[in-house]
């Protein structure tokens, strides 16, 4: 507009402009644009922020905000031995934790069993797998004796599953 109306200063027009245009953006640009903070006051800010609890209120509006953005990583592969080496501390965090204890009668999700000896005994068990390793028993004989396919495995009988 200003080469259209003129700049009165050159005594082209009635604009009092000084320029004519196209030298910035709007506003005031900060003095410190561009510049980086050293690094010691990162670390500072850093710290600062570590460790100090979030109200509920905080949690949800944080929640609230990101519905709708995707993750920076979505979509992207990671190279096999990232993965390998995270699967490999996860599972040792389980391990330390306690959490990948739960073989053999710990596990929840063990199923139960009752086995019939030859001699007329009856035992109840929990994980029958964990159980015939500590019996000495081969897995495949015991799963031909739960389908039906032997009538007896060693000096065992029957097994059934408890529902």
């Amino acid at each position: 507009m200003i080469s259209v109306f003129g700049r009165k200063d050159l005594g082209t027009g009635i604009l009092r402009n000084q320029t004519n245009g196209g030298e910035g953006g709007w506003g005031h640009i900060p003095w410190n644009k561009g510049m980086k903070l050293p690094p010691e006051h990162c670390k500072k800010i850093s710290e600062s922020s570590k460790g100090r609890p979030k109200t509920e209120e905080h949690k949800r509006k944080i929640g609230l905000a990101n519905i709708g953005h995707i993750a920076w990583n979505k979509g992207r592969n990671t190279c096999p031995n990232h993965q390998k080496e995270t699967n490999r501390k996860m599972m040792l965090e389980r391990y330390n934790n306690g959490s990948l204890d739960q073989k053999g009668e710990n596990n929840f999700n063990a199923k139960e069993w009752i086995i019939e000896y030859k001699d007329g005994k009856v035992i109840r068990i929990k994980s029958l797998h964990s159980w015939a390793k500590e019996q000495g028993y081969s897995k495949a004989g015991l799963r031909n004796l739960t389908i039906g396919k032997w009538k007896r495995y060693r000096d065992l009988v029957s097994i059934k599953k408890v529902n």
